[in-house]
């Protein structure tokens, strides 16, 4: 008996031996490397801690990219201290991203350097970190940006929402606060768009 039960503490000891090598090359068991064909997980902090700084060249080389991919663009210029910015952002971007694919909402704040990271947390908070970016503080530069987008904008005023068509064209200026109106006509853009197409006219007026 006692040479039996030995036998069995031996065999019964190598398959736990077995059991926990065999457990060692187990992918579930142990760190893996992750590979160039394996998803890397994002983090949870991969937030922007500063935004793009645009010129008006730069943003009228953006308008004219957008345009040349069929694209309408809205520039929505605004700043954290901006009441009536803030009243309507939420509103207006929501509805920009329900539109479709061929509007390209951007965002340009006027916040002077201090104040990016606030921009920044508001921007993510409403899930517009994608195309935003901050305007040249350079005095010069935004009087550029000012003159050479809009027609009846002036002194930097905010909020400043611009419209540009498929053809790279202001289309929509708007410094009131009203949502709406801007969807309205974003919506009126596009359908113009989709009917000079259509009808190959390429922006020209239809006789």
């Amino acid at each position: 008996m006692m040479h039996l039960e030995r036998d069995l503490t031996v065999k019964a000891g190598a398959l736990c031996i077995a059991v926990l090598l065999a457990g060692c090359g187990d992918r579930a068991g142990t760190p893996q490397a992750h590979t160039a064909g394996d998803a890397i997980p994002q983090s949870v902090d991969a937030v922007p801690t500063t935004l793009p700084v645009v010129r008006l060249d730069d943003l009228r080389k953006l308008i004219d990219e957008t345009a040349g991919k069929g694209r309408v663009t809205v520039i929505d210029f605004w700043a954290t201290w901006c009441v009536p910015c803030k009243a309507i952002f939420g509103p207006l971007h929501e509805g920009l991203v329900e539109i479709d694919n061929t509007v390209r909402p951007v965002t340009v704040t006027l916040d002077a350097e201090g104040y990016i990271p606030k921009a920044i947390k508001y921007l993510n908070e409403h899930d517009a970190l994608n195309d935003a970016y901050a305007l040249d503080p350079d005095a010069d530069e935004q009087i550029k940006v000012v003159q050479g987008l809009g027609k009846e904008w002036s002194n930097l005023e905010v909020p400043a929402i611009l419209i540009f068509d498929t053809q790279g064209k202001l289309a929509g200026e708007f410094l009131e606060p009203s949502p709406d109106k801007i969807l309205a006509r974003v919506r009126e853009v596009i359908a113009r768009n989709e009917q000079e197409n259509a009808g190959g006219t390429h922006g020209e007026p239809q006789p």
